[in-house]
């Protein structure tokens, strides 16, 4: 046989191996367009809510440099991201504003936590107008066990947890506590006591509908796995759906995230762990999964979640297109920095996979972060880490908000936070 040695028609043949290549794998990391939010202090800041003229509010608190205190601090910004209004918080002794929604009447409710003097922490319901003027109405939320919680809140129910503690952390003994759930109205009124359902989890979403209100929780099953429940605004339970495992491999399937899909339904990121030999879960695998308005699972995808995944799980849609965050497993180390990027997996609103993306952050945009390293002590190991905190979708496509900080590690531990910032970040798509 003749071989053909000819280097031109190799050529040829390589490039469009790697041009099939690029069009079914993950895109390359790419330089992500950043806005920094930070102000002169040290901001441990979140997202509140999209108000009803596509303005975003920013919401928690500012620790001003060289004093140690911190204050509530809400920033409002308009639809190009620049800054509508600004409010600080000086009234409050080390207060931070973490939840936020719009109401009926146009007012913003912000749930907020004031930490007095030699005191526990109190929740207090606060009122502002959406040009950012407090309206001088307050809630206070009263404590009816060891400590209270507030979780997702909507225009007219809150989420919250009366927490009763049941073992102190000790020698070979765990710290344990006992989570009441309950909804509240933003005056304060107990409406419901949620039967069978913990929300004592990292991350709740709760949406509100005319005929209810859909979120994620505990369900006490053999296997305690996050479900999603709908119930009335009573409280009372219209349906609930318990998800199957989508790998082989995993133990169970929760519902991490949940948002309306556009057309009655709602879109459901669901994570699985995966036991090691040491029982603990450290892996997880991901999956999509759309349920109709009745709670039936239509379909589940898989697709762009190959690989285990650690943490960083959001979900949003944007100009009809669906977008599921997470981070990649490192083979050593701490996942959450910032030289490990951030993968995303986009599918069309049918669940149709587009592929998967990766976003790359840097301190480019942020000199204070960066000053912060430069100054810490020779010899300290340094480490930068990305804490992301909500999909965004704005009018110019998705945005995720972050947390960025530098910190010191200490016997291979992260130590001390030596400086924060906070930002939006554009999300690239395939």
């Amino acid at each position: 046989m003749k071989r053909n040695n000819h280097p031109g028609k190799m050529i040829r043949i390589l490039l469009i191996c790697l041009c099939a290549v690029l069009a079914m794998g993950c895109a390359c990391a790419e330089k992500t367009e950043a806005v920094n939010l930070g102000g002169d202090g040290r901001d441990l800041l979140f997202y509140g809510t999209t108000l009803a003229d596509g303005r975003i509010l920013i919401v928690g608190s500012r620790i001003t440099f060289g004093e140690n205190r911190y204050s509530g601090r809400l920033l409002c910004l308009n639809r190009d991201r620049t800054v509508s209004w600004e409010y600080n918080d000086d009234d409050y002794r080390d207060g931070i504003f973490f939840s936020a929604a719009e109401m009926e009447d146009g007012t913003i409710g912000l749930v907020f936590r004031t930490v007095p003097e030699d005191k526990d922490s109190v929740y207090v319901l606060r009122f502002f107008t959406t040009d950012g003027k407090p309206t001088g109405k307050e809630v206070r939320i009263p404590c009816r066990k060891d400590s209270v919680l507030i979780k997702s809140v909507t225009k007219s129910r809150l989420q919250m947890l009366d927490v009763n503690k049941l073992t102190e952390e000790g020698e070979n003994q765990s710290y344990s506590v006992h989570y009441d759930n309950y909804l509240i109205d933003w005056d304060g009124n107990e409406i419901a006591f949620l039967e069978d359902f913990d929300l004592g989890s990292a991350d709740n979403d709760m949406i509100e509908e005319a005929d209810g209100l859909v979120m994620n929780g505990y369900g006490y099953d053999p296997k305690f796995r996050r479900a999603v429940r709908k119930t009335d605004l009573q409280g009372n339970m219209i349906w609930e759906t318990r998800l199957e495992c989508a790998w082989p491999d995993t133990t169970r399937a929760d519902a991490e995230r949940i948002i309306p899909a556009g057309d009655g339904g709602y879109l459901v990121l669901q994570v699985e762990p995966i036991l090691s030999e040491d029982d603990m879960e450290r892996e997880y695998r991901g999956a999509l999964v759309k349920l109709d308005h009745e709670g039936n699972v239509l379909w589940t995808r898989t697709e762009g979640f190959e690989g285990f995944t650690d943490r960083g799980w959001l979900l949003a849609m944007a100009n009809g297109k669906i977008a599921a965050s997470f981070i990649n497993m490192k083979e050593e180390g701490e996942n959450s920095t910032l030289d490990n990027p951030r993968r995303i997996a986009w599918f069309d609103e049918n669940g149709q996979f587009l592929g998967n993306v990766e976003m790359e952050f840097s301190t480019e945009n942020f000199p204070r972060l960066r000053q912060a390293v430069e100054t810490m002590e020779d010899g300290a190991e340094k480490i930068l880490l990305v804490f992301e905190d909500r999909l965004i979708p704005m009018e110019d496509g998705l945005w995720m908000s972050g947390q960025l900080q530098a910190a010191e590690v200490e016997n291979d531990d992260i130590g001390s936070k030596v400086a924060f910032d906070f930002g939006l970040f554009r999300v690239p798509e395939p």
